[in-house]
């Protein structure tokens, strides 16, 4: 897929809701046609004091596992396979540094990140918080910052399925001479269960400019 510190007090975490393994299974509509189907692994790995989670995301594109180390949920590390029709290629990063963070701001290295990162958010206190690309090629600062703001509750239906959800929605923030991209930047959206550890239900955003670049992200197996 074209793809904090921590979101609420480290206290208030249980990271043992997760288990081992986690696998949900969704449905991904590019275009309003074009359908692929993904699966996002969650595992957590311990190794002396050290513990973290790796997020396996596996498409027909590509297999990409990013780690976020505990109890801060950085992103430290991410290794992409990227297959195309003439060839096949791996990307590594590794983040060794972090911003200083006030709380406000959600360490990604890339979007998709947040599909596993907002499962953390304060729902029940919700507050705006900003992304901070950590890999500084990918680094957004200066005239263009993504915020991300609770919208509200609402009830979805996915495969014939009804779901209460939380609304969440990223919105980019323009000045300078990055207003005039503002009327052209759709709004993108993510929707999360209200389970004591949610999991996200449903994506809707863009990986590109116009309709065909549209794209929908709806769990189907969890």
């Amino acid at each position: 897929m074209k793809s904090t510190y921590l979101l609420i007090p480290l206290l208030l975490i249980n990271f043992h809701l997760f288990g081992e393994t986690e696998i949900h299974r969704y449905k991904r509509t590019i275009g309003g046609k074009h359908i692929e189907y993904d699966t996002a692994k969650t595992a957590l790995h311990k190794e002396g004091d050290r513990s973290w989670y790796t997020i396996t995301y596996a498409s027909s594109e590509s297999l990409t596992e990013t780690d976020f180390l505990l109890p801060e949920l950085l992103p430290t590390a991410q290794t992409r396979h990227n297959f195309t029709d003439e060839r096949e290629y791996t990307d590594k990063l590794e983040i060794r540094k972090h911003p200083e963070n006030d709380g406000t701001l959600i360490p990604v290295i890339e979007l998709g990140d947040l599909f596993f990162l907002l499962r953390f958010y304060p729902f029940e206190e919700p507050e705006d918080k900003y992304l901070y690309f950590v890999a500084g090629d990918r680094n957004i600062t200066g005239d263009m910052k993504f915020r991300v703001e609770m919208e509200g509750e609402e009830t979805i239906k996915i495969e014939g399925k009804e779901y209460e959800a939380y609304l969440l929605g990223l919105n980019p923030e323009f000045s300078g001479i990055m207003r005039v991209l503002a009327p052209v930047i759709p709004k993108i959206r993510f929707w999360y269960s209200k389970d004591d550890l949610p999991v996200m239900l449903k994506f809707s955003g863009v990986v590109g400019l116009g309709k065909q670049n549209t794209m929908v992200v709806e769990l189907i197996e969890n």
